[in-house]
């Protein structure tokens, strides 16, 4: 799931800001060689830790180790100083947490992002497919239908089952599954 997750827009400030916005990740191995002749910056490190999410296997406790390296090499160019209020740090720390299937680990994360960026869709994405996998259906459509009611383009993200007896529990317009 963390592979499926849109991305929260890039900071405007960084260095590489115009490419980034235009990047299409279809072929992530391309990207991550396309970007290794770009200098470094925070948007660079983080893009690379979420090809690497993209492109390691996931079957062995080393597999998350470059996406994990990347991540900490945008925490030292972020800074000491700025590193604990940068809500992207906690963004990738909770897609690191939903790669290694620490759920509960992974909501805390997505939980201050939500905080720090509440009007983007991606953490509540994040906090609904959270809550679907802790068996907190009723929270998961909370944040898929916050998603759907301000745009329904992408009302088919939301897939958590409505709670039994709630009002929502008609059919819905998107396809819904039961939570693993």
């Amino acid at each position: 799931m963390a592979r499926r997750l849109p991305v929260p827009r890039p900071d405007p400030d960084d260095d590489h800001h115009g490419e980034l916005r235009r990047l299409s990740d279809d072929d992530p191995e391309a990207l991550l060689q396309h970007t290794g002749d770009w200098r470094d910056s925070p948007e660079v490190h983080l893009l690379r830790c979420r090809l690497r999410l993209r492109v390691e296997p996931h079957d062995g406790p080393g597999a998350l180790s470059a996406a994990e390296t990347a991540l900490a090499l945008a925490e030292d160019a972020i800074g000491r100083a700025r590193a604990p209020h940068d809500w992207r740090l906690d963004w990738h720390r909770g897609l690191l947490a939903l790669a290694g299937c620490r759920v509960a680990e992974a909501r805390g994360h997505f939980d201050r992002v939500y905080a720090a960026i509440p009007g983007e869709y991606a953490p509540k994405l994040a906090l609904g497919h959270c809550a679907e996998h802790l068996h907190r259906p009723h929270e998961a459509l909370t944040f898929y239908e916050a998603v759907r009611l301000r745009n329904p383009s992408l009302g088919s993200a939301a897939t958590a089952p409505p709670a039994p007896g709630s009002p929502s529990a008609a059919p819905t317009p998107w396809p819904t599954r039961s939570p693993p």
